[in-house]
């Protein structure tokens, strides 16, 4: 049903006396605020999450009373949540009022037995109400004998039948909730305003729970937190998130720094999280198990060709340098032994040794590397 008649609808049972709870009540004004004309309510999460804001309840409440209108009959659900979309909610009324005002009669007449459908010989609205109140929706007993009980259609007027309002949305209007956050463009991109709207609300929720444990947020530190709170809405529903950062700050130092240290934790969480692939039956984990063992074994066998590499290398070297210096004189230690003086005119025999040794060592290194370029172990 159209949202204004439906809305006129309502008003008028209130009036009457057979809407009595104010908490419904307060419910139904709500949602005139959230449907299109055609009385549809596509994105729930985001209604509820304004009208905790707007209402100054919980979440939780938020969702009591929206069943609550859903129990008299006023809200219908045509499509239920599944992976990849959210639930979808349509205006409807449980009975037409009895001796209605003229103009409202005008308009639930227009919209469940149009004369211009009636003419062209269509079925209306009405009339397969009427038919379904003649047919026989309940039979206990045998099909060919006297049935035991019967019952027939109820007769009601759908004024939204799930045939014609319980479409699917396609796939370009996907509303995705994974571990995350009730709409808008998710990877790759920014805040959208909704999610940045959501997120203030949130803030000016927290604000109260703040307030009580003596804490409070600059003005200039609220632009930052929101971001944070609208990335951390896409992991966790609209209650978590309060108690995630209302919760024990009565002693923080600083509030804004608690906050995001929190909503870091939870962000950090999430993409490790998405990193991870599900394990059922346990085999993955003793894949990771053996080829971890694996590597660490791969790893353990380099060093120990390294280090013997750079043993022989090492011992090679100092061989080489004692060939050098010649054999000691029995007796005396090298610290002890007469060094020989260099003849004039010619460079110090140490320079020399020296020189030679440094060129030794980079040709032993390069074939260490060479070495282990051929084995396909070698890593910069």
């Amino acid at each position: 049903m159209p949202r204004h008649t439906w809305y006129r609808v309502v008003a008028l049972q209130r009036w009457r006396g057979r809407l009595g709870d104010d908490a419904a009540w307060r419910m139904v004004r709500h949602l005139t605020h959230h449907t299109d004309e055609r009385g549809r309510l596509v994105d729930v999460p985001s209604m509820i999450a304004f009208y905790a804001a707007v209402h100054q309840v919980s979440s939780r409440t938020a969702w009591t009373d929206l069943r609550r209108v859903r129990q008299l009959g006023y809200v219908r659900q045509t499509a239920a949540a599944a992976p990849g979309r959210a639930a979808r909610y349509v205006l409807s009324v449980p009975e037409l009022p009895a001796d209605a005002p003229t103009t409202l009669g005008t308009a639930i007449r227009a919209e469940i037995d149009p004369p211009a459908r009636r003419a062209r010989g269509r079925l209306t609205r009405a009339q397969a109400a009427a038919v379904e109140a003649e047919v026989e929706t309940v039979r206990y007993g045998s099909a060919a004998q006297e049935p035991l009980a019967t019952a027939t259609g109820c007769g009601w007027l759908q004024t939204s039948p799930y045939s014609l309002e319980g479409f699917p949305p396609s796939p370009d209007q996907r509303v995705c909730r994974p571990r995350t956050g009730p709409r808008g463009h998710r990877r790759g991109g920014g805040v959208t305003p909704d999610e940045q709207a959501e997120a203030l609300y949130l803030v000016k929720e927290c604000g109260l729970v703040w307030a009580r444990q003596g804490q409070a947020l600059r003005e200039d530190q609220v632009p930052g937190i929101a971001h944070l709170i609208a990335l951390v809405r896409r992991h966790l529903p609209h209650g978590e998130v309060l108690e995630l950062l209302g919760e024990r700050v009565a002693s923080a130092a600083d509030l804004a720094s608690v906050i995001t240290y929190r909503a870091g934790r939870v962000l950090a969480t999430a993409r490790r999280a998405r990193r991870v692939q599900a394990d059922e039956d346990g085999q993955g984990y003793a894949v990771a198990l053996a080829a971890r063992a694996a590597a660490a074994e791969d790893r353990y066998e380099q060093t120990q060709r390294g280090r013997s590499l750079f043993a022989t290398a090492r011992a090679e070297l100092e061989a080489a340098r004692i060939r050098r210096r010649g054999p000691e004189p029995s007796g005396s230690s090298p610290s002890t032994r007469p060094t020989t003086a260099a003849p004039s005119g010619a460079e110090p025999v140490a320079e020399h040794q020296a020189d030679s040794d440094v060129a030794w060592l980079a040709d032993a290194t390069r074939a260490i590397q060479a070495a282990h370029r051929q084995r396909g172990t070698y890593r910069l």
